[in-house]
């Protein structure tokens, strides 16, 4: 069992995994600063990612349990995409004087009730699902058919529900960002995320300063209070699943999971045994085209890993880290598809930015939450990504037609009035 060696040797060799955490930190740091002139970014949780990751590669390299031809390979396809993101995000930034305008027009008073309405949906169907179901693992009823219609309004609303409230809150207003900021983390306590919301919450503050270029303004004491019930949350969300300390830091150094079941592995493409190209590249078109291996679960790479790491099926497995994807469905000439896949995701988030967040209106603001949380999670999940992509395709279909009819109607009415 690779992970729990890993870990064995981890504690058996600490001082050099710290080591090793402290120079990926120091790169992590470093990228941030060359691309926006400070430490830490509204890219938090990108930067957090890369830093466990290549933690853990140095680690095995400073071991001998990963070669160097691995080690080469982790490096090239982390930094094509962490710098490809961070480039992504320094050009949203050029525009943030023209966004953050647009964000004080938007219509706050129907806003915050829909945000509110949806957390409170959202912790409905975790209490039906979750926690009225013994317990069941929440990856169990994500993966199920009828949640994917759920999956595109999430991608959207969840990553609003951290920022607009903030906004709200610098504006002076106090009820309704609380409100919205409450719902937001009750939900997410009830799904069984492990405090997942403490990263929302701290990437969303750090965007909207890069966004509007100085500080949040709130009174100190509300500061405070704020992060004291942040921090109770937290500690209730962890309690409320057992998680020790140690089981904290553990899931910590699990952020490079898939990198220790590939990169650690003997045989690193067992896991896409059996997996068309297709799938590879976009499970969803895949299924959509009747793919039989896209519609196995048991193909799913996080599950897949697991299967092979534990001996069967736990409906829980890590997330498809983009350089350990890559390595375990791609070698050879292989290696071409995925770096095609890579460029083409940030090329199709680079236009969506810059022909419709950026250039359609204040309503158009509220997506802009929703790509930086794809740019967040794409490195560490290329599933991820590619369901962005999609969401971001519909969206173009969608605001498109609205356009052809609406200028249809316009057409219509003023031929009806020549008349």
């Amino acid at each position: 069992m690779l992970v729990v060696s890993t870990l064995i040797a981890l504690s058996n060799h600490l001082w050099v995994y710290l080591a090793s955490l402290l120079l990926a930190g120091l790169i992590g740091v470093g990228v941030n600063y060359v691309f926006l002139r400070k430490c830490v970014s509204g890219l938090i949780f990108l930067q957090t990612s890369f830093v466990f990751n290549t933690a853990i590669i140095l680690f095995g390299w400073r071991l001998g349990t990963v070669s160097p031809l691995r080690v080469a390979h982790f490096l090239i396809y982390e930094f094509a995409v962490v710098l490809g993101t961070y480039w992504v995000y320094r050009n949203i930034l050029r525009h943030r004087t023209g966004l953050f305008q647009a964000f004080r027009t938007l219509p706050y008073r129907a806003i915050a009730p829909l945000l509110v309405s949806f957390n409170c949906v959202m912790l409905g169907l975790s209490l039906i699902f979750v926690a009225g179901n013994n317990g069941a693992s929440r990856i169990e009823f994500m993966t199920a058919s009828w949640f994917s219609y759920f999956r595109p309004i999430m991608s959207i609303l969840v990553p609003l529900s951290f920022l607009f409230p903030l906004y709200l809150l610098d504006c002076g207003h106090r009820f309704l960002p609380l409100s919205i900021l409450a719902s937001s983390v009750i939900s997410n306590v009830a799904s069984g995320s492990k405090a997942s919301f403490v990263f929302g919450i701290v990437g969303s503050l750090l965007l909207y300063q890069d966004l509007k270029g100085s500080r949040l303004v709130i009174p100190k004491t509300l500061r405070f209070a704020v992060l004291i019930v942040m921090s109770f949350s937290a500690v209730v969300a962890l309690v409320r699943l057992n998680v020790s300390m140690a089981d904290l830091a553990d899931r910590f150094v699990k952020f490079g999971e898939s990198t220790i079941m590939v990169y650690y592995s003997d045989d690193p493409s067992a896991a896409s045994s059996g997996v068309s190209t297709l799938a590879k590249v976009h499970r969803g078109v895949a299924k959509l085209l009747g793919d039989s291996s896209a519609n196995d679960i048991d193909t799913l790479f996080g599950f897949a890993l697991s299967g092979l790491e534990y001996g069967g099926q736990t409906f829980t497995g890590p997330n498809a880290q983009v350089s350990s994807y890559m390595l375990c469905n791609y070698s050879g000439w292989g290696n071409l598809i995925g770096i095609a896949s890579i460029i083409g995701y940030l090329a199709v988030v680079t236009w969506f930015v810059n022909h419709i967040v950026c250039k359609q209106g204040a309503a158009r603001m509220m997506l802009l939450p929703f790509v930086v949380a794809s740019l967040n999670a794409f490195p560490q999940d290329y599933y991820q990504g590619m369901s962005d992509l999609t969401l971001i395709v519909i969206l173009v279909l969608a605001l498109g037609w609205t356009g052809v009819v609406t200028f249809a109607c316009d057409g219509a009415g003023s031929a009806h009035g020549a008349a």
